[in-house]
């Protein structure tokens, strides 16, 4: 990827400096000079600089005037430090009104290149442009596959003054840690919203890629989180409602197979998150804090509470599939819970709860009652008996619903009565509040 860097050029006469940034110094007049020699320590091809320019900059500071011959301009300065560098120039408006924002917007979404690794200078940027060209930024993050690499501010102003005939020190900072918060911001809002923890993965590795030593050791605690994050949302799409015993020989497994044992990982990572300290963590933490929060109603203790909130997250975040599946599983749960039958146990799930649950609904639908004709004689077991002549008309009609809805999805569409996918989601909420009735009433 090609290494571009920004710059926007002002109208200020500037006085040389010393710029220091991480261990290095730049003694120079024009800002861009330092951070050239910070960017392209090792020189390529496909380097570029970009300078943003108004008509009165480029007057005062890209060519300079006769009567100050004396002085090189940034055009000069560049092309003598950066030599082989694909240097160009980028004329925009003032931004006095909309019309001369838009143009300022496609000139320098225009001037970025496929795939570039972004350095941008804010430092002689008007007070409007730095927010404004963060947005062409994220724009071109995601039209063109680029990355934001480092945000530069030169603080001459806030150096303190030099004595005598010594130069100001002034210190560069990368701002880049800031866009990193923007970009855990908006991917804790999406895991809130739309239950995806794929973004907050994508930004801490990005993170990690972009930090250093100390910062990528730091960051490895949240690393730990938004795995476990991505197996508990995993298990929600693949329908993983089972807890598994932490004592058994598949206990390691549990993570990546159950929904209830991934959260309690993501929940004693996040404690681990809020215990510590460490300078990279600390703006991260409430953003980590309010994803926990959002996940509460999954920190429950059996495996018919886990279905529950199960089907509610389904329904909030519009996975109507994953939602229904549940629903017809947690249905059969409740009903070996009711029942006092161990849930986890298949031939109790199938041969007993949903057997019971079939025939019952066989038998209303052709007005029989119990009766050994309707279905072979050895489903109705002593254990399908006592289930099948207890069951409420609510909770047979209730299983038929779900199931017939469900397989209305699983069948791609090919089903003479097709519904709409808002009939489907529909259908999931009622179905669901209906169960709850039927749950507290139990």
């Amino acid at each position: 990827m090609a290494r571009h860097f920004i710059s926007a050029l002002g109208t200020n006469y500037y006085k040389e400096a010393i710029y220091y940034y991480e261990g290095s110094e730049h003694k120079c007049r024009y800002l861009q000079e330092a951070l050239g020699n910070i960017i392209f320590k090792d020189k390529r091809d496909d380097d570029k600089i970009t300078v943003l320019l108004t008509k009165e900059a480029r007057d005062k500071n890209w060519e300079i005037p006769k009567d100050k011959s004396n002085v090189r301009g940034l055009k000069e300065t560049l092309e003598s430090n950066f030599e082989g560098c694909i240097i160009e120039t980028l004329d925009l408006p003032k931004g006095r009104d909309k019309d001369e924002f838009d143009d300022i917007f496609n000139r320098v979404f225009e001037c970025i290149d496929e795939g570039d690794d972004i350095y941008f200078d804010i430092t002689y940027c008007f007070r409007h442009l730095p927010i404004f060209i963060l947005s062409v930024l994220y724009y071109a993050k995601v039209l063109k596959k680029t990355n934001i690499r480092s945000i530069y501010y030169g603080a001459y102003d806030m150096a303190p003054e030099a004595e005598g005939n010594e130069l100001k020190r002034a210190p560069i900072f990368d701002l880049i840690e800031y866009i990193h918060i923007l970009d855990w911001s908006m991917a804790a809002q999406m895991f809130i919203k739309y239950g995806n923890a794929n973004m907050m993965h994508d930004v801490y590795n990005e993170q990690k890629l972009k930090g250093d030593i100390e910062s990528r050791k730091e960051l490895t605690i949240l690393g730990d989180a938004v795995k476990s994050l991505m197996h508990f949302t995993n298990c929600i799409l693949t329908s993983r409602g089972m807890s598994i015993d932490r004592t058994s020989v598949n206990c390691n497994k549990g993570r990546e197979a159950s929904i209830e044992d991934s959260y309690k990982t993501f929940k004693g990572d996040y404690q681990k998150i809020e215990e510590n300290n460490a300078k990279t963590i600390n703006p991260i933490k409430p953003l980590f804090k309010v994803v926990l929060d959002s996940t509460e109603q999954f920190d429950v203790k059996n495996n018919l509470d886990t279905g529950l909130a199960t089907v509610q997250w389904c329904i909030d975040k519009g996975f109507t599939q994953q939602g229904l599946t549940a629903l017809e599983e947690t249905i059969k749960t409740y009903i070996c819970f009711k029942y006092g039958y161990d849930e986890t146990e298949a031939h109790n799930r199938e041969y007993i709860a949903k057997r019971a649950l079939n025939l019952r609904n066989y038998d209303k639908r052709n007005k029989v009652k119990g009766s050994k004709a309707s279905k072979a004689e050895n489903e109705y077991t002593e254990d399908v008996k006592k289930v099948y002549n207890d069951l409420s008309d609510k909770i047979v009609k209730l299983s038929n619903d779900v199931s017939v809805v469900r397989n209305n999805i699983n069948h791609f569409g090919y089903n003479k009565d097709i519904l709409s996918y808002k009939k489907l989601h529909q259908n999931l909420e009622k179905y669901f509040n209906d169960f709850k009735e039927i749950c507290k009433n139990k």
